[in-house]
């Protein structure tokens, strides 16, 4: 007689349509490194369906959120889709209604290729786009409803950009516990569990070491705190079993709202764009919680927008979109031309870095940021007139400066942030600018794009808290 894959009657609306074999996988080899190949993806769906607690019933639970908050015309996305199931099931629940796309991502060939098999009917009844791809830099557009593996804050801040408003992102995933007592409980509760759906306890083991350093859980905390940190306001846990949790959150958009008789939403993609939802050069100064609390604040200054009316929101938003239409260095790469010991600050080689149609651009963008504030400056070899003769204040302090190398170096007040730039000669480890300007922001992530530079950074903060600098021994 054929065994049966899954679990035994699950309590769930759908049969789910699992394929394969019985995963008898680690029953006689092992341990041996996890990865999906062909090997795996003959007994992925018994795997997964009897490995992880819940299973059947949270996809039901998923089958409700999709239903409520999918927008008709946009796509639901799966990133890590490996054999479908969850897009087949989704598709039946519509009971023929048009779905606007269907998109599966995974990086395991042979898992692409079982899902195309599984999802054959959908395709004729509905767009699908599944495909073998880099979940990380996958270009997400026109989506309200994700439902992605575990992964980190690239991810997670794509997912948020692609999501149009009001729509959702679905994660369950395995969490660890900060107290190493109760991981450890946590561990042994969740190893009768497998016992208890077939697995032996020589299959567990392997199966564990296998796993070593593949997958490293968030705490219930850090997941909480990177979703906040990438832009979603609303995060709940759905579901939970022992340290198997449910998570999802809502996009509700970076919109200044204008009040008056009438309200006007005056959206800014390309400033979002360029603000850093997760602060992530903190990591080794703050704990999750503390990350997860400045996260929340900076991001709710941040989207008031100074409180600035529609003509300057408009101005700043035609600047944003400027400065990300012209390359940047490649990533982990500096301009060629780059002075800060100098009294002009002087960043990009226009005729090595920029064609002539950008250099056009990039002197559009000079005069749209006008007045410039601190300086002098040299960009791209444009002589930039600020009103400020800043280097004249850093030649009277800079004798007077304590050693900065290796040092975290607060600026507050930073204005564009000229002299952090010039603090560069001195070798700090890390410098961050606090300044309440959108349009001096403006002005200094123009330096940090085209500079290249990554250990500077300006806040967008209205006053300081205790915990942004006691924290980070500033």
């Amino acid at each position: 007689e054929e065994e049966k894959l899954g679990p035994y009657h699950p309590d769930a609306r759908y049969e789910l349509n699992f394929v394969g074999r019985v995963d008898k996988l680690y029953d006689h080899f092992g341990p041996k490194p996890f990865e999906f190949n062909e090997e795996v993806v003959e007994v992925f769906d018994d795997m997964v369906s009897r490995s992880v607690p819940l299973y059947c019933e949270v996809i039901d639970l998923l089958l409700y959120w999709v239903h409520r908050y999918y927008q008709p015309g946009t796509k639901i996305i799966d990133l890590g889709c490996s054999t479908g199931t969850t897009i087949e099931v989704i598709a039946r629940s519509f009971h023929g209604e048009k779905i606007g796309e269907f998109v599966g991502i995974d990086n395991s060939a042979a898992m692409v290729e079982e899902c195309k098999k599984k999802l054959d009917w959908v395709y004729q009844k509905h767009k699908v786009d599944i495909r073998m791809d880099d979940i990380v830099t996958y270009p997400i557009e026109t989506a309200s409803f994700f439902i992605p593996i575990p992964q980190r804050y690239e991810t997670l801040r794509n997912i948020f950009n692609g999501l149009v408003d009001n729509g959702i992102i679905f994660i369950s995933e395995k969490v660890r516990s900060d107290d190493a007592e109760y991981q450890e409980t946590c561990t042994w509760i969740y190893e009768d569990f497998k016992n208890r759906r077939g697995y032996s306890k020589t299959y567990i083991a392997r199966k564990k070491d296998a796993l070593m350093n593949v997958l490293v859980p968030f705490t219930e905390l850090e997941m909480k705190s990177a979703l906040h940190s990438v832009g979603f306001e609303h995060v709940e846990i759905l579901a939970k079993w022992n340290n198997f949790t449910t998570f999802v959150a809502r996009k509700t958009g970076m919109v200044r709202v204008i009040g008056g008789k009438t309200n006007v939403e005056v959206k800014t993609p390309s400033i979002d764009q360029m603000f850093e939802y997760c602060p992530v050069y903190l990591n080794e100064y703050l704990n999750a919680f503390e990350i997860q609390k400045l996260s929340q604040e900076r991001m709710k200054v941040f989207s008031e927008k100074q409180g600035l009316g529609i003509k300057s929101l408009t101005e700043f938003e035609n600047i944003a979109e400027n400065i990300l239409s012209i390359p940047a260095p490649v990533a982990g790469e500096m301009t060629s031309k780059f002075i800060v010991d100098s009294n002009v600050l002087t960043i990009g080689d226009r005729e090595n870095e920029l064609t002539e149609e950008e250099f056009d651009r990039f002197e559009k963008l000079a005069h749209q940021l006008k007045p410039w504030k601190k300086g002098p400056l040299n960009l791209f070899g444009i002589e930039i007139d600020t009103e400020w003769r800043s280097d004249l204040k850093w030649d009277r302090i800079k004798p007077h400066l304590p050693s900065m190398a290796d040092k975290v170096v607060c600026d507050l007040g930073c204005g564009n942030g000229y002299f952090m730039f010039r603090m560069l000669e001195m070798n700090p480890k890390l410098i961050i600018g606090l300044d309440p300007s959108l349009h001096a922001w403006l002005e200094f992530k123009t330096f940090q794009r085209f500079s290249g530079v990554n250990n500077i950074h300006l806040e967008v903060l209205k006053r300081v808290s205790s915990l942004s600098l006691v924290s980070l021994g500033c």
